[in-house]
């Protein structure tokens, strides 16, 4: 780590002879459960009492709480950043509060949000010795998005199947487009 000069600052680990008490660690704005050894979404970074004004400062301090560099978020976050860009064309100050329109999109998805905090992504991709894979991708788009979602399926021959879900292919994760 010296030589590639990383600071490194911390370590945690799913072992338990090496790892600390707490059996859940931030890991790159997620929640990993090192017990079950998934990722989780942390919701109560979003949390703010809704009696306060909702402006265009607010709502680009919220989204911006949420670090997701592997996009298994992307779907949850998409609708904020729509409104963030909707913001902009009113063309109204930081701190003045957004239309009701906007406000109301914003507090309806905050609500949802909670929901989320029950979905559990496996860290670990594992298949099965001798099964049968097969990829699943799926794309959709609209005036305002698009998105693509890939999925790995692994049938073994008893025919248990497993689902795993596979972050896009990108230049970030060396993929490509």
């Amino acid at each position: 780590m010296k030589e590639g000069m990383f600071d490194l600052r911390g370590w945690e680990s799913s072992a338990i002879s090496a790892s600390s008490e707490s059996t859940r660690s931030p890991v790159l704005g997620l929640i990993w459960d090192k017990n079950l050894d998934t990722l989780e979404i942390d919701s109560e970074s979003l949390e703010f009492d809704e009696r306060e004004k909702i402006t265009k400062r607010k709502i680009l301090s919220l989204v911006s709480r949420v670090f997701d560099p592997i996009g298994f978020l992307a779907p949850v976050m998409i609708q904020p950043k729509i409104l963030l860009q909707a913001t902009w064309k009113t063309k109204e100050s930081w701190d003045d509060e957004v239309n009701n329109e906007i406000k109301k999109n914003f507090l309806k998805w905050r609500k949802q949000f909670k929901y989320f905090k029950n979905i559990k992504i496996p860290r670990w991709l594992s298949v099965m010795k001798k099964s049968n894979l097969s990829i699943h991708t799926f794309v959709d788009a609209n005036k305002t998005a698009y998105a693509a979602c890939i999925f790995l399926r692994s049938e073994s021959r008893v025919n248990e199947i497993r689902w795993k879900f596979k972050p896009p292919s990108s230049p970030w994760w060396g993929g490509r487009y």
